[in-house]
Parts: structure tokens; sequence; C-alpha cells
């Protein structure tokens, strides 16, 4: 066969066949939803347990987070040090994380170290020790942590956001003081496990080497009657608290910077232009060619950098900007942050631009399905939020064809700036 040199490759749009990968999904007999992905010739398999455990649902402050934080510290037969050290022995990584609506627990490692693992692994969630030396422990690891970050403009710009658009008392705005650890036992964390961290509160996503032998063995440790479904906990109710002053700045002495964090709640992902309102916000600020980029940054050098995007919450969305810029600056920076978004509302953007915006959100559909932990992450999340590859496909069809006129509009429709919360801290 002759090569032609001469004719190049066929160029294809970027992202054309992108289709959301084929996950499936089972149950194990104590009901708990499992979804599964098989890579085949992996060698490589996650197991990542999703409840409904975050700071949403914790009776007082930190119980939540604190139960996460302990899983790994000791079992009813295993310290720490023993439970680090078998993991690390297999080369395997056992991570717990936590956040404002779920809590997690999630091991990866070599498919044939997981017959191993898998006892250890349940030992972890299923039987805790929760003792007084380590909750200590955390106690003041957390109470030194707290100092430190309370010393950070940008911890308290953040924290003063939250309270600005939820309240004090509701659990996305709430924050801890130092006397907050004081109030945590080991009852309040034991009670907390077992009313959260059961199979009627779980979800399961296993992603890799994944065979009927691996369900098998996952059947085996948490299916059957050593781990029973509990009753489903009684999700709370809070009312939003948002602040009537929209402008707060908090003195921060011998800072040499200004947090600025400005913002409100949002519409959320079931609605209509939830997709196009995105895609909006990454013009003005999602990306590091957006709006903001190029004229905070790049144009009159206020800041390394600037973002703003949606924060997706279980049960409120929230449109975020945020930045550092230097105090003397900070006026400006904010007369400049709403003034691009005054031109964004009232001018119809080149299409180049919108076609380069395009372009970039296309290839990051492709990045997530490029390697393990990205595809991972993607089915694992959609698993999560009960979305389907019909969102999916919907969201790729509405960013294919958005026009600038789109874009103005969403801006006009979707961007109040009489009704933006600003906080400045430094």
């Amino acid at each position: 066969m002759t090569i032609d040199r001469i004719k190049g490759p066929a160029i294809h749009a970027i992202g054309e066949n992108l289709r959301f990968p084929n996950y499936q999904t089972t149950q194990l007999s104590n009901n708990m939803p499992v979804a599964f992905y098989t890579v085949h010739n992996s060698t490589i398999i996650q197991l990542t347990f999703t409840f409904q455990a975050g700071l949403w649902n914790h009776p007082k402050k930190l119980v939540s987070s604190l139960t996460n934080r302990l899983l790994r510290e000791g079992t009813e037969k295993h310290s720490a040090a023993e439970i680090a050290e078998w993991f690390e022995y297999h080369g395997a990584s056992l991570n717990t994380a936590h956040d404002s609506d779920f809590a997690t627990v999630s091991l990866y490692c070599l498919s044939k170290h997981l017959q191993a693992l898998l006892p250890w692994l349940a030992e972890v969630i299923q039987k805790p020790a929760f003792s007084e030396s380590e909750l200590a422990l955390q106690v003041k690891l957390g109470k030194e942590a707290l100092k430190q970050e309370a010393e950070k403009t940008e911890f308290l710009a953040g924290q003063q956001f939250g309270i600005s658009l939820f309240g004090e008392n509701h659990p996305y705005g709430r924050s801890n003081v130092l006397s907050d650890y004081d109030a945590v036992s080991t009852s309040d964390l034991k009670a907390y496990h077992q009313s959260h961290y059961h199979a009627g509160n779980a979800k399961l996503f296993v992603y890799g080497a994944v065979n009927q032998e691996v369900l098998a063995q996952i059947e085996n440790f948490f299916g059957k009657e050593a781990w029973p479904a509990g009753n489903k906990p009684v999700i709370p109710t809070y009312s939003i608290s948002a602040a009537k002053e929209l402008q707060t700045y908090i003195e921060k002495e011998n800072a040499v910077q200004t947090s600025i964090r400005i913002g409100g709640a949002c519409i959320g992902t079931e609605d209509p232009d939830y997709q196009a309102y995105k895609i909006t916000c990454i013009v003005l600020g999602g990306y590091f060619g957006s709006r903001l980029m190029s004229s905070v940054r790049e144009e009159k050098g206020y800041t390394y950098g600037i973002h703003a995007g949606i924060v997706n919450r279980l049960f409120g969305n929230y449109f975020k900007i945020s930045t550092e810029v230097g105090k003397q600056v900070r006026e400006d920076a904010v007369a400049t942050i709403l003034e691009e978004i005054k031109i964004l509302q009232n001018e119809v953007m080149e299409q180049d631009e919108l076609d380069g915006v395009r372009n970039y959100l296309l290839g990051n559909y492709v990045d997530q399905q490029s390697n393990f932990f990205q595809t991972a992450s993607l089915i694992n999340h959609y698993f999560t939020f009960n979305k389907t590859e019909q969102d999916y496909m919907h969201s790729l069809e509405v960013l294919r064809t958005i026009t600038p006129e789109e874009i103005r509009n969403m801006a006009q429709k979707h961007f109040n700036i009489a009704q933006l919360y600003q906080v400045l801290a430094g």
C-alpha cells in the first residue's frame, strides 16, 4: 500500500463519537445498590462506598466529619497502625472523604490482592472502634488546623460567603469554632455510625477488573447478615436565612491581599436552562481564557487567578466568583468583575470566542474518559446523583448547539447584579 503523504488524514469534530460509559447495576442480598464497570485487561480495581452522611445529616457540628475521619483509625480487632501497614503492604490505597452531602470510603488496589483486603475494608466500614484516644488526637489536630485556617483570608471569605447565602444554622453556611470540638464524644460518633453507615444508606461503585468472582466476594462481606440494611435515616430539613446585607468586609490586620467572593443562589440541574447557564458561567470565568481571566488577570494584573462557576450541592446550587487580589486594588477588582457581567449581558459575543469555549469543553468531555481514574469518577458521579446517559447526551447537545445570543440571554436571565453577595476579607 502506498502512503499518500500529500493528503492529510480526515479531520473529525472533537468528541463526535462520545457516548456515556455503559455501566451495569445490580443489588446485593441486603438490597444495597451496586454499579460496576469492567475494564478489560485491567489489573486494578476500585471500590467506592458512598453514604448520605455529610454535613447535611449530622446531629451537631463535627459529628459527621469526625465519624468519617476515624473510620481508618482503628477497628474492634486492629489498630490504626496495623490497618495502615496492611494496606500499604499490599500496595493499596484506602481513603475516606466527607463533604456537605456525602461521606465516602474508597479502596484502590491490584485485583489479585482484593481477597486479602476485603475483610479489612469490611472491618473499617462496619466495626470501627472510635476509641477515646483516637478521638482526642483528631480533636487536637482539628483544632490546630482550624487555628491555622482562621489566619487565611480565603478561609474567612469562604466562611462568611456561606453564612451570607444560607445563614449560620444551615449546613451549607455553618462554620466551626474551637469549642465545637470539645462537645463531640465517642458516643456521638458511634450513634451516628450506627444510623448512617449501613447498607440501607449506601451505594457501592466498582470499577476496573470486575468479574463475577469479584462480585461474589463483595456479596460475601457486604451483602449478607453481617451487614444488614438499617432504616434509611430521616433527612433533616433546614430553612435558608440569607443575609439582608449584600456586602460584607472582614478586616484582617497585616494581610497583604484581599480574598473576594461574589455570587448567590442559582438554578439546579433539573432546570431546563441549567446546561446553557453552566456554559455561560464558564465563558465568564470557568477556564484560563475566560472573560474574567482576560480582564482581571491579563489586562490589569490584579491576580494570579480568578474563577467563576456553579457549586453543585444535593439540596441547593449556588454561583460563585472567587479570587485573591492586592488590598489596594480590591474595589477596582470588584468593579471590573461586575463590569464583565454587564458586558456579557449586553453584548453578543463573537462566534469565534464561543467556538473556542465549545472546543475546550468538548476536549474536557473527551478527557473525562481518557484514563482509569477520570472515567471512574465520571461514572460514579452519575450513579451517585441518579443521572442517566440521557442527561449526559443532553449536555453534549446543548454544548454543540448553543449560540452567542443564547449566552447573552442566559446572562440577562440568571445574573442579577443587584442580588449578588459580595464578601471581601483582608
